[in-house]
Order: structure tokens, then C-alpha cells, then sequence
């Protein structure tokens, strides 16, 4: 960040105007490739009378390998988990805020949608209807309740609304069932190149997979992870297009 042209480094940074000398001021922002990701610099001005007013300066990486779109149901900690996750890999990526899905194309990135246990909206699936139509989007869609809200018809909701043609032309499953505690656990296919080797609990963590979907894998597409219970909790697809 430039402030006036005096290079900052501090996370805080303060310098004095008065109504007699207010000088126009000018906060430059300039990508970092040692640092990739989102940055917010945030500029207040406060008056002698308590007076307050902040301008809040945005700005996102250039080639950012993954971008997640929280959809989830608003619960502290989920973000983070997978900001934690990401953080461990060799992957650049950002969280990307509400309103700022146009930013950016998809065949440039991976995009990371995480729902949660909530559903996809009406907004989200014409979003990536249009996505998957434009072909070399590479998309990762997770969550507990996806199936559900595509295809249950215990779902009568209007703003997460049921599309089973797009869960079987577009996601390439079926849903299978809604699920419950007796998933407790999910293991990778053997051999697969995404599943192979993992194994982990979903009675822990988040707690927000206590109704995690089963699914069944429609013409092309592959299981790769599967419950304790020996149902389907993952597929991969992949054609000329898209993956």
C-alpha cells in the first residue's frame, strides 16, 4: 500500500490533516506475488468531534489457482476450515465476497463452492448452469445438502428450489437418499486419483453433516468417495469441457 507516496508496511498507518491544510491524498494498492490472495485496506477519516467516515479499498490477486464462494448456512468456523485446509497446500487462493462472482472467469480457476448444510439457490444454479454451458469450468461442489435441495421432494422451498435436471445434466448424479448419522465416516475409492488414500470422520468438526445425501453416479461419472456405510458421498465427471 501507498499512501502519498510513502510506501506502508504497518497494518496501521496514521497521519494528521486539519481543515486549514487538507490536501487531496491518494492510497494506491499494488499486488504482492510473494502474498497471493484478497487484500482490504481500509481508509478512516476522524473528525475532531468524533466524526467518523471509511472508504474500504479491495483488491484480489491475479492467477489465483482456487476460488471459494461460501454458500453455507452462515455458521462460524466453516470458512476458515477450508481457508486452513487451503492454506496447507501449494494452491493460491481467495474467498471470494458477495457480489464479486463477475470479476473473474472460470476457465482460470478452480471454483470451490461450499454449501454447507444448505442448498443451492435459485441464482446459484442458473449461475452454474451458465458456467458449464460456456464449457472449461472446473468446478468443486460440496455440501450436505445439495441433493436434497435438487432433488428431494421434501423441499418446497422457493429460494433453494428442487432441479433434478440440472443434478443429472449438469452434477451428473442421481440422489440416491437423504442420508443420516449412520454416515459417520468417508473413505476414498481405491486407486481413484482424487479419493485414493483419504479417510476421515464427519461426526466431528463443523457438525453440520448429520443428513450428509447418497448419490448415484449417472452415465460417465465415477464414485470417489464412499460413507462407512458403503453408500456413494462423492463423484467426479469429466468431459471435453468441463471437469
Amino acid at each position: 500500500v501507498t499512501f502519498d507516496g510513502n510506501v506502508i508496511t504497518d497494518t496501521e498507518y496514521t497521519t494528521a490533516v486539519s481543515a486549514d491544510n487538507a490536501p487531496p491524498m491518494t492510497v494506491t494498492i499494488n499486488r504482492s506475488d510473494e502474498h497471493p490472495g484478497k487484500g482490504v485496506v481500509a481508509v478512516t477519516v476522524t473528525g475532531p468531534q468524533g466524526v467518523r467516515l471509511t472508504r474500504e479499498f479491495k483488491l484480489y490477486s491475479n492467477g489465483l489457482n482456487v476460488l471459494v464462494f461460501p454458500r453455507d448456512e452462515g455458521r462460524d468456523g466453516i470458512v476458515p476450515a477450508y481457508e486452513e485446509g487451503l492454506a496447507a497446500g501449494e494452491y493460491s487462493y481467495a474467498v471470494v465476497d458477495g457480489g464479486d462472482e463477475g470479476l473473474f472467469a472460470p476457465e482460470e480457476h478452480v471454483y470451490l463452492y461450499e454449501v454447507g448444510k444448505a442448498a443451492l439457490t435459485r441464482s446459484d444454479i442458473e449461475t452454474l448452469r451458465e458456467y458449464l454451458n460456456n464449457g472449461g469450468t472446473r468446478l468443486f461442489l460440496i455440501g450436505a445438502e445439495i441433493g436434497y435441495g435438487l432433488a428431494d421432494t421434501r423441499n418446497t422451498s422457493t429460494s433453494t428450489p428442487r432441479d433434478e435436471s440440472f443434478m443429472q445434466n449438469y452434477l451428473h448424479a442421481d440422489y440416491a437418499a437423504d442420508g443420516d448419522a449412520r454416515n459417520s465416516s468417508v473413505e476414498g475409492i481405491a486407486d481413484d486419483p482424487i479419493g485414493d488414500g483419504l479417510s476421515f470422520s464427519i461426526a466431528d468438526g463443523i457438525r453440520n453433516q448429520d443428513t450428509p445425501d447418497e448419490l448415484t453416479p449417472r452415465a460417465g461419472a465415477l464414485p470417489i468417495l464412499r460413507y462407512n456405510t458403503g453408500a456413494t458421498a462423492g463423484i467426479r465427471y469429466a468431459d471435453g469441457e468441463n471437469r
